[in-house]
């Protein structure tokens, strides 16, 4: 019986260790997915204020410093003009302008448009400053012109019409609308490694004249999934068509990330892999775990676990004392040992299967976040130990205001809470906040950190029904910034 019942115990937690796995893949993937979605804003917010610029001189509000046409120089070898150095400059400020045909005359709309990529200069530089992964910043117009920086000899780089096509062409696929987009990664043609582009259109007058387009190279995104890499998992960066552009050699097989869902594994030859879209690029995070290696973790983890109940099980009494403790284990396991209540484990469970019971259309859920307002003050003031009595005290109003046996309350962390709740309408979630918020005024404990004196809480909510297919990370996401958004109102508020 001893070594039946250590059998079993072995394949059940090996068996926990093989979904554990799975989900700590799935959220690796998510939040690999959301950190270069950061990054990747970071960039796109810096060509944003350069189009800015661009459109804003073209269109006549802002006045270029600089005649470029008057510093043009033709250099008929390669069948147009180049830029030399204005008076006043160095070379260090001044990147490389090449342009096919003749030399534009002074005053037309071509050489404006000349006077407006030179203008760019010092915002192509800062960006160049900002990011020691940015080799190139360059604007290329449809009339045939490149500016570039940093500067580079006539002899290193000279646009071509097949260049020019080349561009506006290449970005357009990738674009599909879009007036910033990104290209897949690449070998630079001048030698700096591994780049992508991020584009920008420049418009003038609703006409597309050109684009500001920065090159960012492999470092950053190469150093995250350095960051995040571990013995049981191979970390890769996919385009959209499935194509490994950075990460640790090709996957073990083909991946369809057009069909791929959000945490939810699919087969790649001898592996399982989670794949996440980032949102700012046609690029996804595959997180790939080989079945061998899922399967020797396993191993490693449970069989300890299945010695140790066959020594345990020697007798009857060690038997039943195993027993009460795995069942007070499991009890713990998902409660917080401060308030009593629920934790955040069971909180990732519990909102996981009721917003899943939303896609069939059977239940409209609510979830809410609720955090205490400026409770470091109240640490920093009144001491960790009266903190704590302030959180058990936050919790037992909160309790006892969730009446219902489906409303569920939750600890997640630090003076955080969460609520799961079943609702008939949207507008409820906001009554139920009030409902909260004002049992925790009721307690009126003293706050002298506090606007109002005393402590009150801020509740950030949002529904799920079966009109909006939600994945269990939006709806915390759109919960979480509801709640930021009430805090950034005044704090102890409603957003709902």
């Amino acid at each position: 019986m001893a070594l039946t019942v250590s059998i079993a115990l072995t394949v059940f937690v090996f068996a926990q260790s093989l979904d554990r796995q799975r989900q700590e893949a799935a959220e690796l993937g998510s939040h690999l997915a959301s950190v270069l979605d950061h990054e990747l804003t970071l960039r796109e917010t810096a060509v944003d204020g350069i189009v800015a610029d661009a459109e804003h001189v073209l269109l006549g509000r802002a006045k270029p410093t600089v005649d470029v046409t008057a510093h043009l120089v033709a250099v008929p070898d390669k069948g147009g003009y180049a830029l030399g150095v204005p008076p006043g400059y160095d070379t260090a400020e001044v990147g490389s302008l090449a342009g096919l045909g003749a030399i534009p005359a002074k005053g037309s709309a071509h050489a404006e448009e000349l006077d407006m990529a030179f203008a760019l200069s010092p915002g192509f530089r800062a960006v160049q400053l900002r990011n020691p992964d940015v080799p190139w910043a360059y604007y290329f117009s449809r009339r045939s012109f490149v500016y570039m920086v940093p500067r580079v000899g006539a002899d290193d780089f000279f646009v071509t019409k097949a260049l020019v096509d080349e561009h506006f062409q290449h970005r357009a696929d990738h674009a599909r609308g879009r007036r910033v987009f990104w290209t897949d990664f690449y070998e630079d043609r001048a030698g700096k490694g591994r780049v992508a582009t991020v584009s920008k259109t420049v418009l003038l007058r609703g006409e597309v004249v050109g684009s500001v387009s920065v090159d960012v190279g492999v470092g950053t995104v190469s150093a995250l999934l350095a960051e995040h890499r571990s013995p049981y998992v191979h970390l890769h960066l996919l385009s959209s068509t499935g194509v490994d552009m950075i990460g640790e050699g090709a996957p073990p097989g083909p991946v369809d990330v057009a069909s791929a869902v959000e945490s939810v594994p699919s087969s790649v030859g001898d592996a399982h892999a989670f794949v996440s879209a980032l949102r700012h690029a046609d690029w996804h995070v595959a997180v790939v775990t080989p079945r061998r290696a899922a399967r020797l973790r396993g191993l490693r983890e449970s069989l300890p676990y299945g010695l140790m109940t066959l020594f345990m099980l020697a007798s009857l009494l060690l038997l039943m004392t195993l027993t009460r403790s795995l069942r007070d284990l499991a009890a713990l396991s998902v409660r917080d040992a401060l308030t009593g209540l629920y934790n955040r484990r069971h909180f990732d469970d519990v909102a996981r299967v009721e917003i899943s019971k939303t896609h069939r259309g059977s239940v409209t859920v609510g979830l809410a976040i609720l955090d205490v307002d400026h409770f470091k003050a109240y640490n920093d003031r009144y001491g960790h130990h009266a903190g704590d009595q302030v959180l058990k005290a936050v919790a037992g109003a909160l309790r006892t205001s969730l009446r219902r046996a489906s409303d569920t309350l939750f600890r997640i962390g630090g003076e955080e809470f969460a609520v799961v709740v079943v609702v008939d309408r949207p507008d409820q979630m906001r009554a139920l906040g009030e409902k909260l918020c004002a049992a925790v005024r009721a307690l009126d404990v003293p706050h002298e950190g506090s606007a109002g004196g005393r402590v009150t809480i801020s509740f950030g909510a949002t529904t799920v029904d079966a009109t909006r297919n939600t994945s269990f990370e939006q709806a915390y996401q759109d919960a979480d910034a509801a709640l930021y958004r009430a805090k950034a109102a005044g704090r102890d508020r409603v957003e709902a």
